[in-house]
């Protein structure tokens, strides 16, 4: 340690051996020379070597793990090299450092420590056969304070040389720790220097987290094709020489080195960390501490969702950084040598181009060292540079380039350190983190980088400095304990209890919170949301909606008429105006058949059979008259409910939520979840991204199109849910005409029989603001065309930037169907959660009983909202419910993936013409649909179509709203 100020001169003598020299006499590093040469600390003042044995026994840990532990308690080991001869000669290059930091002198060799007898001491910890040891680099280092220079030791191998950097003290209660990397250097030099470049970082990256150990690296210049090493042969190489450092460097994974490889490496020695036979993987952990930095530094540009990302490198680091820069909102470009390696889903692969010049918010190269030059430096067009990529410059000059043009760099240091991170937990809280989820250590890293990324970055902002030339300034204090050992602590201190949590800040989280609040005062509950309250990512975002009792399907007409009853009950406790009675117009072709918007016939028959109010076109003469800009065709019809309107969606969620906080519920935005255990009835443990351990007796499940992603964290069975993509956007219309614009929603026969992409269903709203000067309609589809690039499993892969081919379907629409409307102002694409039926999810998770879930929206479900809300708080309370939920349930065949999949089949070669919702596709009614999701398990499997008031579905065929 720095504070230790004799040096322990080290040497070597051929065929000889070597003591160390100083004031402390408890405990020498000696060498051993019977033919081989090794080092092996000597603990003469304790019976460390049998303590470590019995508490191998008491703990089940490994023997060499405790070993370090009990080292740990006895007085620090502090070594300085001066030369080390091998066989007489000298083979050493001087260390390029500056004149403080390592100064040259020469010491005579002292004698070998012997047993009493005049024997030399022998090694019993390494095999006789271990490599010869030469120094590389560093012929002379003189500790001043805490300035070190990289020493490059180097061993033969059958694959190559390889190379070792130590960047400190040579000691075994506080190691080197770095992976092991393989790679075909154009020469020595260039592995030297990579070597010794990357010991240094990894130094930076241990002291400014304090993980316990200082920083090394392996580096193995491969002979020939790194693809024809013999790994066996190699590990266990490398074996004998980690053993014969005696604890002094640890290694694991890093470039061309895999789990296999360390799982090998384990085998034979200790002095491993690579997260062998626990849950972790270390590479993982990296992309963890990765994003987390970027999440952190991304706060000055005002968070992530709408930044445009790059990542450089997509190898396992690179694809998770990629992936949740994704499920951040972030808009992701991705660049790989290997061109297909960058094809991630959700991210633009733009491998084709030169990515120096693409203009992005953020650049994270995750891929090798150097590469950034004074050249590169000056094109980039970017403003925060943060990734895994351990030295990233190829010289001081080319960071200087960047930093000098007012680009932040976040140094590897603090963004790349989830590894080793990692290492520490492992080697300082060896059984929690043996049985911790990898959530759990994700989520401990991931608060530690983004908090130190913030410290710098916020220290930089005030001394006017740039945040590379800050580190020293956030260096954690070596004195106290390593931050591995912190870890048990952290999840205790981050644990928070609820009675009920919620997944999801859409239409039906916010709403069942609301109605959980109502019902339940007492209980104390929280809703989890990814991103923010119906966020423009989901499917409750917007200011309309549209609500109307006019359905063909009697079920969904009584279910509107009670949840008016609900949404009149929140507008006056709330005082706030969600709904606006517009009027409704469903026209078109009559021989259409049902489609999930019922038809222009269907409707006016359940209006009659229900007494609803309701006006209705036998031709087209009748609409032209009360509404001018319309253009119908000949043959078209139409029904007219004047009590129907739009909800504002938006506003809807927020007002809902906000009810639910007066009376103390709990929001948490921008809060991912990575992990969910429900380990027994009444205990669901919920890990979010940020470290927050929230227990809960009851979870509601509203994730929308992420609905299975959330059943796979959950270990449970997906559902067969398809997430479409369906578009929509304004056009302006002149404001002479924008008073009397109707709400409307338009019948065509499906087109896409003859090659076409048209689904026949169109629909519109009048303006918001029919005083405005410039106003604006909406226009969008109720289809999606049967692509299969629109008809994704998951958000991933979903595509928000609009089809040129669709948005000209509406276009098209909008020129021949109404006159007065101008040009198109802005396309939209919004993901729809649906199911094979057309029916939504409304029960609790089968299996789970204290799980309730809402999903399936199938792009009509937010006019129903309240009562959706009810519904799930009645579930949660064991009450009855509101509402038949009956042909809601979740343990229907068609949510059933393999079943589902045979019903497609069947109904595909059932005969043409039998009655079907079907026949269109269904985007919303307005918008979006509500993007969360739920079941319940109280009823058994139906057949494979809903029987309930005579509708039947063909399943695989588009769905909707």
């Amino acid at each position: 340690h720095s504070d230790t100020n004799h040096p322990l001169i080290l040497s070597t003598l051929g065929g000889g051996s070597c003591r160390s020299a100083g004031r402390s006499s408890n405990r020498s590093l000696s060498f051993h020379t019977t033919g081989h040469r090794c080092w092996s600390a000597m603990l003469s003042s304790r019976n460390s070597v049998l303590g470590c044995w019995k508490k191998a026994g008491q703990v089940g840990a490994r023997p060499a793990r405790c070993l370090h532990a009990c080292k740990r308690k006895l007085p620090s080991l502090t070594s300085t090299w001066d030369h080390l001869r091998t066989g007489g000669q000298a083979s050493a290059i001087q260390a390029a450092a500056p004149p403080h930091q390592a100064r040259v002198s020469a010491q005579s060799a002292p004698t070998a420590p012997s047993d009493g007898a005049g024997h030399e001491n022998p090694c019993s910890r390494c095999p006789s056969a271990a490599p010869h040891l030469q120094l590389v680099n560093g012929l002379t280092i003189q500790m001043t304070g805490r300035s070190v220079s990289p020493l490059v030791l180097s061993y033969p191998t059958s694959a190559g040389t390889l190379y070792i950097g130590i960047d400190g003290p040579i000691q075994d209660n506080h190691p080197g720790n770095g992976g092991l990397r393989i790679w075909k250097y154009a020469s020595e030099q260039d592995a030297v220097a990579e070597c010794r470049i990357l010991a240094s970082t990894m130094t930076l990256k241990h002291r400014v987290y304090n993980t316990g150990f200082s920083g090394a690296k392996l580096v193995l210049n491969a002979t020939n094709a790194i693809a024809g090493i013999n790994k066996s042969e190699l590990m266990a190489e490398v074996s004998a020489i980690l053993h014969e450092l005696c604890g002094t460097v640890y290694t694991g994974c890093d470039l061309n080195t895999s789990m296999e490889d360390m799982e090998i490496l384990t085998e034979l020695c200790p002095y491993v960390l690579a997260s062998v036979g626990c849950l972790t993987d270390a590479n993982d952990a990296t992309g963890y501490g990765v994003y987390a930095s970027i999440e952190g530094a991304a706060e000055d540009l005002g968070g992530l969702d709408g930044l445009t990302c790059l990542v450089l490198g997509c190898g396992k680091v690179g694809s998770i950084v990629a992936q949740l820069l994704v499920q951040a909102g972030a808009k992701v470009l991705t660049y790989d040598i290997y061109h297909d390696r960058a094809n991630i889903p959700g991210c633009t692969n733009v491998s084709d181009q030169d990515w120096r010049t693409i203009p992005t918010d953020i650049l994270s190269p995750c891929s090798t060292s150097g590469f950034i030059d004074t050249h590169t430096a000056a094109m980039l067009h970017t403003k925060i540079v943060v990734g895994s990529s351990n030295a990233p410059f190829k010289d001081a000059a080319a960071q200087d380039v960047l930093e000098t043009r007012g680009v932040v760099f976040v140094p590897e240091s603090i963004s790349s350190a989830g590894a080793v991170l990692a290492d520490s937990i492992e080697q300082f809280d060896f059984e929690a983190y043996r049985s911790a989820r990898p959530a759990y250590v994700h989520a401990y890293i991931h608060s530690l980088v983004k908090s130190k990324t913030r410290e710098l970055l916020n220290r930089a902002r005030i001394s006017s400095r740039v945040p590379s030339h800050m580190l020293e300034d956030v260096c954690t204090d070596p004195y106290t304990p390593p931050v591995g050992s912190f870890f048990s602590q952290y999840l205790e201190e981050h644990t928070q209890h609820y009675d009920v949590a919620v997944i999801g800040g859409g239409m039906a989280g916010t709403a069942a919170s609301y109605w959980l609040s109502k019902l339940a005062p007492e209980m104390k509950g929280v809703v989890l949301e990814s991103r923010t309250v119906a966020h423009k990512g989901g499917s409750s975002y917007g200011d309309s909606r549209m609500y109307r009792q006019m359905y063909s399907q009697e079920y969904f007409s009584r279910m509107q008429t009670a949840a008016l009853q609900l949404w009149d009950e929140l507008e006056k406790e709330s005082g706030v105006q969600l709904l606006k009675p517009n009027g409704l117009l469903f026209y078109g072709e009559t021989d259409t058949g049902e489609t999930v918007e019922g038809s222009v016939r269907g409707v006016q028959q359940t209006c009659e059979q229900l007494g609803l109010e309701h006006e209705y076109y036998a031709d087209p003469e009748g609409m032209r008259k009360k509404w001018e800009q319309i253009r119908p065709g000949e043959k078209y019809e139409g029904v007219y409910e004047a009590t129907a309107g739009s909800v504002n969606a938006s506003l809807s969620c927020a007002t809902m939520m906000g009810q639910a906080q007066q009376r103390g519920w709990s929001l948490m935005e921008n809060t991912r979840v990575e992990d969910i255990q429900v380990s027994e009835p009444g205990n669901v443990q919920i890990l979010t991204h940020d470290g927050k351990l929230i227990k809960a007796k009851k979870l509601v499940l509203c994730a929308g199109a992420w609905t299975n992603e959330v059943l796979r964290k959950m270990g449970m069975e997906e559902m067969a849910l398809e997430v479409w993509n369906v578009h929509w956007g304004h056009y302006k219309v002149a404001p002479e005409i924008a008073p009397n614009l109707p709400q409307w929603f338009c019948f065509q026969k499906d087109k896409e029989d003859e090659g076409s992409w048209d689904g026949g269903l169109y629909y519109g709203f009048p303006p918001e603001d029919k005083d405005s000067s410039s106003p604006v309609i909406k226009v969008g589809i109720d289809f999606t065309p049967n692509d299969q690039k629109f008809r994704t499993e998951g958000m991933e892969g979903f595509a928000y930037t609009p089809d040129p081919r669709v948005a000209s379907l509406i276009d098209q629409f909008v020129q021949e169907n109404w006159s007065g409307i101008g040009e198109r102002r802005d396309m939209q694409a919004s993901p729809y959660t649906m199911t094979k039926d057309g029916y939504f999810v409304l029960d609790k998770l089968p299996g789970r009983p204290e799980v309730c879930m809402f999903t399936g929206g199938n792009g009509r479900a937010f006019k129903f909202a309240p009562l959706i809300g009810r519904c799930l708080a009645e579930l949660v309370l064991d009450l009855p419910p509101s509402y038949d939920l009956s042909p809601l349930s979740a343990m229907r065949t068609a949510l059933r993936k393999e079943k589902a999949k045979v019903a497609a089949e069947a109904a595909a070669a059932s005969p043409a013409g039998q009655s079907s919702i079907g026949s269109h596709a269904s985007s919303n009614e307005g918008h979006h649909s509500n993007g969360n999701g739920n079941c319940n398990g109280s009823h058994g499997y139906s057949s494979g179509t809903t029987a309930s008031n005579g509708i039947s579905s063909k399943a695989g065929e588009k769905l909707g709203v």
